[in-house]
């Protein structure tokens, strides 16, 4: 009986607590710092913790019923890495208690790996269908406990789709005939093109005004991803270094890119010339041309 008492009365204050700290992408504009806009890098909901201090983003993908889960810093900019292999979220979908434990995941394009990730997912069959829900979460984050964390998903997020990021638009055009993604405020950008042929979508990096396949910017980065959405479904594409390295040419290759036409989609995490640039949204719908 006190257990059952217990739930009830946790499940009331996470219902009242609701989106009391959740952010579609944006600080409540009233706090006292207005105006001060953080992107979801894949597109999510973040919410805050502490001050200004750590944000999470959460991800629901409702045809593989998973939730997803990043850890990142006070502007949402960085992704901080936990030694902890899971921790436990308890959502509240039609006002159940539901625990999830959401475990670790590697990510090899990055070096992450369980007990150093920022990344953690759990699946479970109820996310395909269910609907809005809240919940709540205690997490510690480099020797701070933040206790019982509030958040609240809706239906837009769970499809993942992110199109409350602005999806990004260029007055410049391709060198090589494919699709040009601006990165910034007009600092970079990336040049994709696809190859349907062998089913590799290739990207270059490059300056401001992109002028010519030689006009490249320089990066110290190996790889990076890009998350994307085609026929409503989520993919994940890794984009890898392609020698010589100076060059700025990276490809990632998959079978649905042989027959894609256009999906929209977002790079959580560019390094470009020593700046950090995060939740760059595009739409690709050009650049079947060969390099």
């Amino acid at each position: 009986m006190k257990s059952s008492l217990l739930l009830s009365v946790l499940a009331a204050a996470f219902l009242a607590a609701g989106c009391s700290k959740s952010h579609d992408h944006a600080h409540d504009k009233k706090s006292s710092d207005a105006g001060h806009v953080h992107t979801a890098p894949h597109g999510g909901t973040l919410v805050e913790l502490g001050d200004h201090a750590y944000n999470v983003e959460l991800l629901r993908d409702p045809v593989a019923g998973k939730l997803s889960v990043w850890v990142l810093d006070g502007h949402a900019e960085h992704f901080v890495r936990l030694k902890t292999a899971s921790f436990q979220l308890v959502a509240l979908p039609g006002g159940k208690s539901t625990p999830l434990t959401l475990a670790a995941v590697a990510n090899p394009a990055t070096g992450e790996k369980v007990g150093d990730t920022s990344q953690f997912e759990v699946q479970a069959e109820w996310l395909k269908t269910a609907g809005a829900f809240s919940g709540i979460f205690t997490l510690e984050i480099r020797g701070t406990v933040f206790k019982d964390t509030a958040f609240s998903l809706g239906d837009d997020h769970a499809h993942g789709s992110g199109d409350k990021t602005k999806k990004n638009s260029n007055p410049h055009d391709s060198p090589r005939g494919g699709t040009l993604v601006e990165i910034g405020e007009h600092e970079f950008n990336v040049d994709l093109v696809l190859d349907r042929a062998t089913g590799t979508l290739h990207g270059w990096l490059l300056n401001a005004h992109a002028e010519g396949v030689t006009d490249v910017a320089k990066t110290t980065m190996q790889s990076f991803e890009a998350i994307v959405t085609v026929q409503g479904k989520k993919q994940t594409l890794v984009f890898r270094a392609v020698p010589p390295t100076d060059i700025s040419a990276f490809d990632a290759q998959a079978d649905w890119l042989k027959t894609a036409t256009e999906f929209d989609g977002v790079f959580p995490q560019l390094v470009i010339d020593g700046k950090t640039f995060t939740g760059t949204a595009f739409n690709f719908s050009q650049g079947a041309a060969k390099p």
